[in-house]
């Protein structure tokens, strides 16, 4: 279904925090399309497929990046998922934080599962079980296939956002200090 690890974060740097103004700026120049269907959340659509019908509801079937940030239209982000969702059917998703590197270089690193530490990944309610996690990656590994979603994210995309984010810092569009980044 797609690439994604668990990558570990390279030594010498820290976490980065990224308010939510400049997250929505970061992600408007990747050219992805928000999301408000969520409080206390910042989604942005990195692909969408057509509208389908699922359990009886009408569903875009999708992937997209979530920030939860503090306030719906305010605060800071610092965990990010990637999710592949077919409505509540199948969805599943790889936590991550923004980390920078001690050469100022910037690094996805997984951010891991309070439940089951040794993987940044959740979904389908597996909570603290690696198999209900598992069984639920492979349904929705099945159903991206079905539904077009397919390595429509991958570790490519992740590298070409992390590009986007430099080039905004480098113009001055965003700026960082202190481990943070804003607008």
């Amino acid at each position: 279904m797609t690439d994604l690890q668990n990558d570990a974060a390279p030594g010498g740097g820290a976490v980065v925090t990224i308010s939510a103004d400049a997250f929505k700026k970061w992600m408007k120049a990747c050219g992805f399309e928000a999301g408000t269907a969520n409080p206390n959340q910042e989604v942005y659509f990195i692909y969408k497929a057509a509208k389908v019908t699922i359990q009886n509801a009408e569903v875009t079937p999708n992937w997209h990046i979530t920030a939860m940030t503090s306030q719906r239209d305010g605060g800071d982000c610092v965990n990010f998922h990637f999710k592949i969702e077919m409505g509540k059917a199948a969805s599943h998703y790889w936590h991550y934080v923004v980390h920078r590197g001690a050469t100022g270089t910037y690094h996805w690193v997984g951010d891991p599962n309070p439940n089951l530490p040794e993987t940044n990944e959740g979904g389908g309610g597996a909570a603290g079980d690696m198999q209900k996690l598992l069984a639920n990656r492979t349904e929705a590994t099945i159903k991206s296939r079905v539904y077009g979603l397919e390595r429509m994210m991958t570790r490519k995309i992740q590298a070409r956002m992390l590009k986007t984010l430099k080039t905004a810092l480098g113009k001055f569009q965003l700026t960082y200090a202190n481990g943070r980044i804003d607008e």
